[in-house]
């Protein structure tokens, strides 16, 4: 899984993007919060989208970090996305496949690779009305092995892991179409460093395919590696907390101007250059299933 922010060092460029006069689009519009539970301690943070199709714009509104701080938020327009953080007046492009900056800092995730996938469906049943619709209550079980090279920095190998999705997800309001460049973000976000290989992105795919998630619980864990490497788990809970349609104008996906534009993304001058993903302690188990979410 990427972590909330990306890795980064920043270049003076000015780019300008005009704005957009077009008329009114359709989109749904809501907040989804989202906690890390970590053995370096909790990550909280709320986002709201804006989905209008080949449009898309998330905005940090909670929490984040020192890459993706309160109120920076990416645009997404077709096959281009940007990285806006308006306390700096910085843009930075992004890869919109692996969520990546255009020009990556080569490191571990650039050389481990993700093989033999699996993705086996455990329960589907009727689900609660949630914001007005009704929804469906999914369980999902991914598997698949990380192998790292001789040339990285850890120690060489494959290691297993195994996820557990549970999700109560609706149709999308609006309509699926809506939904189109936000469901690229979220896939490549889910898929983590298995962004480039495409059993775990078809994997991914398949389960957001099921529409709307309400509220979603990802439980991750990792087998110990080669020289004593222990286990590793991870548990991400979101929840979609507001939901409305509205129609917007074009101007709310257009790149500010006279922004500078930065190669890599990074932290504030005053924040620490770490941005690696916490690894998540264990939780209570889930509420059985045919619990409202």
């Amino acid at each position: 899984m990427h972590p909330p922010g990306w890795r980064a060092a920043a270049a003076a460029l000015l780019l300008f993007v005009p704005m957009g006069m077009a008329a009114a689009s359709a989109a749904l519009v809501f907040r989804e919060s989202e906690a890390i539970e970590a053995a370096t301690g909790p990550f909280r943070q709320v986002r709201e989208v804006f989905a209008a199709g080949t449009d898309c714009k998330v905005v940090v509104r909670e929490g984040g970090d020192s890459l993706a701080p309160a109120g920076s938020y990416i645009i997404a327009n077709g096959n281009d996305a940007f990285q806006v953080d308006p306390g700096r007046s910085m843009v930075t492009p992004l890869d919109t496949t692996g969520m990546e900056p255009v020009s990556e800092i080569p490191g571990d995730a650039a050389v481990q690779t993700i093989a033999e996938v699996s993705l086996l469906q455990d329960l589907d049943e009727a689900g609660p009305v949630v914001h007005g619709l009704a929804t469906r209550h999914y369980v999902y079980r991914l598997r698949y092995l990380e192998h790292t090279p001789p040339a990285a920095a850890a120690p060489e190998g494959s290691r297993q892991w195994e996820e557990r999705h549970e999700f109560w997800a609706a149709p999308w309001p609006g309509g699926a179409h809506l939904a189109a460049t936000w469901l690229r973000l979220r896939v490549s976000e889910d898929a983590g460093i298995g962004w480039a290989a495409p059993d775990m992105r078809a994997a991914v795919e398949r389960m957001q395919a099921h529409g709307l998630m309400l509220r979603q619980i990802i439980q991750r864990e990792r087998q110990g590696g080669p020289g004593g490497t222990p286990p590793e788990r991870e548990r991400v809970d979101r929840e979609v907390v507001e939901l409305a349609q509205r129609d917007l104008a074009a101007a709310e996906f257009a790149i500010p101007s006279g922004y500078a534009h930065a190669e890599f993304l990074a932290p504030a001058p005053d924040e620490p250059a770490s941005s690696e993903a916490p690894m998540a302690v264990d939780r209570p188990v889930p509420a059985p299933a045919g619990t409202a979410p």
